[in-house]
Formats: C-alpha cells, structure tokens, sequence
C-alpha cells in the first residue's frame, strides 16, 4: 500500500469489510506506474518480477486481433457482485 498511500479505502466486498487500494479507484496513468509482480513466489519463478506493465483490457484485444492465428480470450471479473453495485458515470 505503499505507493498510494492516499488511496486506502474500505469497501465492503462479497459481504465483509475490505480495507486496501481498489483498481476502481486508480486512474489509468496510476494503474500504468504498476508492474507485474509474482504473487506466489514459493511456487513460480520471479525473475520478470517490476520488468513489465499491467496489461489493459484493450491491449489483449489488440494482440488477439494481430495474432496470424484465431486467438479467443476469456476476460474475468473477480467480485462482480462489488463492481455490479458501482455507480456508473
């Protein structure tokens, strides 16, 4: 939590208290500053650990739609039921 501070909240999620820093607070230019991190280190390799950006929705599209094969992608909400309650804008 340390790299936005000012973005702790708590929300309640799939009925119980949360308190972290949600994806629904960042904007896009924030979600960007992130790189992927292995969250099992115990399991897999973290040699890539901070060498590569979050990945959007739209750049998954694009590299499917430029693959020289047919490429399907199975998106995945986790917690629909919280994001399902957000307002939307």
């Amino acid at each position: 939590m340390a790299l936005f501070p000012d973005k702790v909240v708590t929300y309640m999620v799939d009925g119980e208290n949360v308190t972290d820093i949600f994806s629904v607070d960042l904007t896009l230019a924030e979600v960007r500053s992130l790189r992927a991190k292995q969250p099992l280190p115990a399991l897999r390799p973290t040699m890539y650990d901070g060498h590569f950006q979050v990945v959007t929705l739209e750049e998954y599209l694009q590299t499917a739609l430029n693959a020289p094969r047919t490429v399907g992608i199975y998106p995945e909400n986790k917690h629909p039921t919280f994001h399902n309650r957000r307002p939307v804008s």
